[in-house]
């Protein structure tokens, strides 16, 4: 199997992994969690196996120079706090089709930084996908009668942006540590959720503080359960797996199959299911997907300067 099929197989993967979280996050929020004490969770759980498994495996990753200790630190609050709180946020407040939409404005975003960041283009193949991908999703909340919903909660609004911004900034960071050296994407993926859960540790203790610990579910820690393991540890895994092969942008195009499985996912775990306007959506996301996978065929695998 070529390197551009292993990036593409990794991103698509990625997409149906991170689809796990929309209800997931969903039905923690109707169950009253507290998000902040869910991203903690998720940071601090996620640091400690992923430590564990890279200091016996593959200590190579954690060697970092002071000025990349102080760059993960200070960016930390970007991605993955950002990532993870904002989406949570935005799922909790928002329908999750129209969180959805909000999301997935990342891949626009990634592929207008690609080329200031990474020195890469977005190839036509990706523009023409990115276009799709924001149509589909802006048909996926479209009412049965095809109108917009223009009841929208301004706060799940901003989170959802907030959310926009640290995916987008780990598609980029992780792609410039293969294009430009520097720390490895694991590296990122352990310093970037154990900062994140300093930074959750100090902002949860100043605003809603620890009297909800004791008060968590059984089901309540089972969700928490699936955002770690299968959202946080085995899908930024295949996330950053897949930057070491093709471009930002492409991935953040592929990953937008979390958009179908998500809406499915959710209307069954909800029971209710997806109209018309959001099948059509669905369509356009994976016609977005074929797209960016024919690019990502034509990209040249990028070795890295220094591992």
């Amino acid at each position: 199997m070529d390197k551009s099929t292993s990036g593409i197989l990794l991103a698509v993967g990625t997409g149906l992994l991170w689809a796990l979280s929309s209800p997931a996050s969903k039905l923690l929020g109707q169950s009253g969690a507290d998000m902040n004490t869910v991203v903690l969770l998720r940071c601090a759980v996620s640091s400690l196996v992923l430590g564990t498994c890279i200091g016996l495996f593959a200590p190579q990753h954690l060697h970092i120079r002071r000025r990349e200790f102080l760059a993960l630190f200070l960016l930390a609050p970007l991605a993955p706090v950002c990532a993870y709180l904002g989406f949570m946020l935005s799922v909790a407040y928002l329908p999750v089709a129209t969180a959805l939409v909000v999301r997935y404005t990342a891949p626009i975003a990634t592929a207008m930084g690609s080329s200031l960041i990474t020195g890469e283009k977005p190839g036509p193949y990706d523009l023409f996908g990115a276009i799709a991908v924001s149509l589909g999703v802006l048909c996926s909340v479209m009412r049965p009668d095809w109108s917009v919903d223009t009841e929208i909660s301004v706060p799940g609004l901003i989170w959802g942006l907030l959310g926009v911004l640290g995916i987008s900034a780990q598609a980029l960071w992780g792609r410039a540590s293969v294009t430009r050296g520097g720390v490895s994407g694991m590296g990122i993926f352990f310093y970037s959720n154990l900062f994140g859960g300093l930074w959750m540790f100090f902002f949860k203790s100043l605003t809603s503080g620890w009297s909800d610990l004791p008060e968590l579910t059984g089901f309540q820690i089972g969700l928490i359960a699936i955002t770690v393991f299968f959202t946080s540890l085995l899908g930024y895994y295949t996330f950053y797996a897949s930057l070491r092969h093709i471009p930002a942008s492409t991935v953040s195009l592929l990953t937008s199959g979390e958009v179908p499985a998500a809406i499915v996912m959710t209307s069954m775990a909800t029971d209710s299911w997806p109209t018309r306007p959001a099948v059509l959506g669905c369509i356009l996301i994976l016609s977005a997907i074929v797209l960016s996978s024919r690019q990502a065929g034509r990209t040249p695998h990028v070795h890295r300067g220094a591992e």
